[in-house]
């Protein structure tokens, strides 16, 4: 879908209520201009900081003000002709107002929920301020760049302090005994391991069913529906897994299972994953480490993996080349017949 931008409050209750007295630009994108800014009007090769928010009916979908403003170039290479066409109408201080048909959004798409053909998506940008150097533009970057991380930092607090309490009152519901790792992941250790503890020097393979709490399977490769029921191997150095993983197998040694809670901060936060695993989602993963190797073993088992298959795949390849030139040849022999 298109990215659509919107600017300040003020605006966001005109647009939810507006829907005429939009004009056409050249390539048919609908807008308004809200002139409340003084001086000349923007020059190509300049750099504009904006403000946005995003609203589909009465809905926000995505507001500057929960990150930061954005610093761009305003250039006909920078962005598609009719936008710049509409934006060199406008001056500093200025809002523009975009109106989108969903149909023209998801075009080539299905319409995704709660999304309804024929409605809008209704935006705008407000131009907070504009820059003549790329010095200036690349300093007031720094500065938004800095609010959006002070912003992210304080949700992903607030996020696992409520993770943490969702944890807590599970494990107290289901009288659950679990050690709270420094990273945030609770360990319920099942049957103890033997060794030392897993560590970066190691890669392990893992036995493992992903549930969330309300006990959704998810993934698994010990379940009957399991499409691979190899263990999984995780080099500890350079881990391919969610954080979740890693600083719950450094609790175990070779031959534990556990379970892990694991909050979302450190599986798949607010992105979520796929359908089973909605934005900022505790998981829990029943796990088994069969086997630990040394780094050296493991590269080495890898290495000969990744050559037994590219083994298979040119034996594939050559089969399906010498069946191309078997089926040419048969055909030569037809025509001259």
């Amino acid at each position: 879908m298109k990215k659509l931008f919107y600017g300040t409050l003020a605006a966001a209750f005109l647009l939810a209520s507006c829907t005429s007295g939009f004009k056409k630009g050249e390539g048919g994108t609908q807008y308004k201009i809200v002139a409340s800014g003084k001086g000349d009007k923007l020059k190509s090769g300049t750099f504009i900081e904006f403000s946005f928010k995003q609203m589909y009916k009465d809905s926000v979908l995505f507001s500057s003000a929960d990150y930061a403003n954005q610093v761009a170039p305003f250039d006909s290479a920078s962005m598609p002709k009719d936008i710049f066409n509409i934006f060199s109408q406008c001056r500093m201080g200025d809002s523009v107002i975009i109106k989108i048909l969903t149909d023209s959004a998801f075009k080539g798409q299905p319409i995704q929920l709660p999304f309804k053909k024929g409605q809008y998506f209704l935006t705008s940008y407000k131009i907070v301020n504009v820059y003549s150097q790329r010095a200036q533009a690349d300093s007031a970057m720094k500065v938004q760049n800095s609010i959006a991380e002070g912003k992210m930092k304080a949700k992903e607090q607030l996020q696992a302090a409520t993770d943490d309490k969702i944890i807590t009152e599970y494990l107290a519901k289901n009288n659950i005994k679990a050690t709270k790792t420094a990273l945030g992941t609770y360990v319920e250790i099942i049957t103890p391991g033997t060794g030392p503890l897993i560590d970066t020097s190691v890669a392990v393979k893992v036995k493992y069913t992903g549930r969330t709490l309300a006990g959704k399977m998810f993934d698994s490769n010990t379940d009957p529906s399991a499409a691979s029921k190899e263990p999984y191997p995780v080099m500890m150095w350079q881990p391919e897994v969610i954080t979740g993983w890693v600083d719950g197998l450094s609790t175990l040694s070779k031959g534990a299972k556990a379970r892990f809670f694991v909050p979302s901060g450190r599986a798949y936060g607010p992105r979520g994953s796929g359908k089973d695993i909605a934005p900022n989602t505790v998981l829990m993963f029943d796990i088994e480490v069969p086997e630990v190797q040394s780094k050296a073993a493991a590269i080495a088992e890898r290495a000969a993996i990744q050559k037994k298959q590219e083994q298979e795949y040119m034996a594939m390849q050559k089969k399906y080349e010498d069946s191309v030139k078997l089926a040419a040849k048969a055909d030569s022999l037809v025509k001259k017949k």
